[in-house]
Formats: structure tokens, sequence, C-alpha cells
């Protein structure tokens, strides 16, 4: 990277991408990530998504795709659902070190947005729900096994938003997501299809 090429110790990329209210990466978010690893990134840091999605060590680098909302209080769904509000509510702060090569350490610290909107370090068993979540959505992140579970996810998340945005702006949101329609959508429509044919398959 250009950056590094010039002295620097370290490049931190902050990246806004990644499907909303989503837990897991898109598979295009995964291989950008990881090529800016490639190049010479650090540290990866991604926001959009409001929700938690998984933290990885790829090379020499550390990849946290969502810390989720810190301060953003929202309702993911109508009508509100206990699933949902955890989801929109639950966040972090990523403490990361670094020596003059890569980084060496990492620690997550979950953190809550109370029922007064307040911004808050959980108890104990709240924080071992966060992590044990986290640890959850982190597991073998890029692989198959992990787009099995994460395709249909995204999928659906994906065509709630739009169907939310759709009822909401009635034929321009149609017009809109006509527009707006990009590789990486048709990329996780075809993934999705490739997931649901293999679990046929293996019924079968």
């Amino acid at each position: 990277m250009r950056l590094k090429q010039g002295g620097a110790d370290h490049v931190i990329v902050s990246l806004h991408w990644g499907v909303e209210f989503s837990s897991y990466p898109a598979m295009s978010d995964v291989h950008l990530a990881r090529s800016l690893v490639d190049a010479g990134a650090s540290l990866i840091i991604g926001h959009h998504p409001h929700t938690l999605q998984g933290i990885e060590r790829y090379g020499t680098g550390v990849i946290a795709y969502s810390l989720g909302n810190f301060v953003a209080d929202m309702t993911l769904d109508r009508p509100p659902r206990e699933e949902a509000w955890q989801l929109g509510h639950r966040g972090g702060v990523l403490r990361v070190e670094f020596d003059e090569k890569s980084v060496v350490g990492m620690d997550f610290v979950p953190t809550l947005i109370d029922g007064s909107m307040q911004t808050v370090v959980p108890g104990e068993l709240e924080t071992g729900r966060i992590r044990a979540f986290l640890r959850e959505i982190s597991r073998d992140i890029g692989t198959d096994k992990f787009y099995e579970t994460a395709l249909p996810n995204l999928a659906a998340r994906e065509a709630r938003a739009w169907l939310a945005k759709i009822r909401e702006h009635g034929p321009a949101g149609l017009l809109l997501l006509l527009r707006t329609l990009k590789w990486k959508h048709l990329r996780m429509a075809i993934g999705y299809a490739g997931v649901q044919i293999k679990r046929v398959l293996h019924l079968r």
C-alpha cells in the first residue's frame, strides 16, 4: 500500500459496507478485507450493518467486519422481537496492540445500549452472552461451512430491507432497487441457490 511504502508502520482501514442487520459479512466483503491485508493493511474496521459481525485474524492483520451499534438505538423489525432488539443494541470496543510489524494482541470489550438509550458496559452475564455470540459468528469465516449459515441470513436481511423500502416508497422504492442492484447481489443470490441445492442433494 502506498502509505506503508512511504514509511508508515501500520495502515488502518475503515470501510462502510455490509448488509444491514445481518450478523455475517458478505463474500465480497471477506474477499476485499483479506486483499487489503495482503496489500499491507494491519487493521480493517467495518461499519454500516448496525449489528455485530465476526472478527478474524488474517495473515499479519485483524479484520473486524462490524462492531455493532455503539450509540444508534434501532428497531430492526416491526413488530420488534427480542432477538432483533439484542442485535441492534449490542456492540463493542476493540482494543488492538501493535508492534513494529503486525498486530500482536487484541481484546473485545462488549457494550450494550440499555432501555434508557445509554451505552453501558453490561454485567457479567450479558458480557458472557455477547462474547459467546461473537465467537460463534467469527468461526470459520470464508469457508463453505460458514456460508451455509451466513447466506440464508444475508439473503433474508437484504430482502427484508428492500421490501421495507418498497412498502415505504412504493414505485420509487422499486425503481431505487433496480438502479442500485450490483454484481455482489447477484453473487449472493447465486451463492444462496448453491447452498440450497447442496442441501437438497445431501438430503437425498
